[in-house]
């Protein structure tokens, strides 16, 4: 029911749709390939004429000839795809994995499957509970599912939601897969020393060189209790650099994509343009970096230092906030939260 099985083509990799646009109201699908062994991805990425993607790294990929989208590798075993989400592409993105000798992974659980697999729960919902939480990715999402049994009590878990609650329930799916969260802003003004001081360690490579980073790098970290994909992108600046400008289109692409945009300056450089993302507010943080040594003029929602650590713990709050506020966490209202991890028919 939730193991992985080899292929019959001797591939070890499956796949499956975790996000579908319809679902997530959003033009963006996700297909996650999973590997049931160290070398699986590689071996279907090439199978699908994807090459090389190491962990960590996002690509613009062109999938089946037919879309352009974005490739993610986030650990040795899974790798996302992100296609535009039409009907018509999506099924022809699904048959591209099939003709690559990649099989659909298992079919999601029914309730049936659920409810026998917990006999000591004592509702459907509480066996839904047990089933979802070890794929909740954020700490946070403990204690609302555990409030999910009483809120759901005489009323039917399998029915439709109302139109009205459907936003309510995509920024709970966040606590669930985590959200993406990417460092946008001008060369050299201390994205990659910002994710450093986020995530507690050194993942991006730091440097007063202007370019420095090339590439995405991306890394699971936790903000308060909520899980997210922190992505942090080249600066953007005009250049003669191939590599440097492919990568700052991928960044542009991934902007629309993400759930929150990190939108960073200092003092010496400032905030550059990022067209029409700015009035977006409510995906968009204006993180004012490098506070050590001198704070923007320009309005900020939390001014930082990577040196010191001022304000570090201030943002993961924010960030935490805007994704998953916490009047959304604590209002008495059920969720559906197994979508997308369990069949809504037997």
């Amino acid at each position: 029911m939730s193991a992985l099985r080899m292929n019959d083509s001797g591939l070890g990799a499956q796949w499956r749709v975790v996000a579908a646009p319809a679902a997530m109201g959003s033009a963006i699908a996700v297909i996650e390939l999973v590997g049931e062994n160290t070398g699986d991805i590689d071996v279907a990425a090439r199978s699908l004429g994807l090459g090389e993607i190491r962990v960590g790294a996002y690509r613009l990929k062109q999938f089946a000839d037919v879309d352009t989208g974005i490739a993610a590798r986030w650990s040795e075993r899974s790798l996302h795809l992100m296609p535009h989400g039409g009907p018509a592409l999506m099924r022809r993105l699904c048959q591209w994995l099939r003709d690559a000798g990649i099989s659909e992974a298992n079919q999601l659980p029914t309730w049936s499957d659920v409810v026998q697999a917990h006999p000591e729960a004592r509702s459907e919902v509480e066996a839904a509970t047990l089933w979802c939480m070890s794929a909740a990715a954020s700490p946070g999402a403990v204690d609302v599912l555990l409030r999910q049994s009483e809120l759901w009590k005489g009323r039917d878990p399998r029915g439709l939601r109302a139109h009205d609650k459907r936003f309510r329930d995509r920024v709970l799916h966040r606590l669930i897969e985590p959200a993406t969260v990417l460092l946008v802003g001008a060369a050299n003004v201390g994205k990659s020393c910002l994710l450093n001081a986020l995530t507690g360690r050194t993942v991006s490579i730091v440097s007063d060189v202007a370019g420095t980073t090339r590439d995405h790098v991306g890394i699971l970290t936790v903000c308060e209790d909520v899980t997210i994909r922190l992505i942090d992108t080249p600066g953007l600046r005009q250049t003669q650099d191939a590599v440097e400008a492919q990568a700052q289109k991928i960044a542009a692409k991934l902007w629309n994509q993400a759930d929150l945009v990190l939108w960073c300056g200092d003092a010496a450089h400032g905030f550059c343009d990022i067209g029409d993302l700015t009035r977006d507010t409510a995906r968009v943080l204006r993180v004012g970096t490098r506070r050590d040594l001198g704070t923007t003029s320009e309005p900020v929602d939390c001014s930082v230092s990577s040196v010191t650590g001022e304000g570090v713990r201030e943002l993961r709050f924010q960030i935490a906030e805007r994704l998953v506020p916490r009047s959304v966490r604590q209002a008495p209202v059920p969720w559906r939260f197994w979508a997308g991890l369990i069949a809504d028919q037997d």
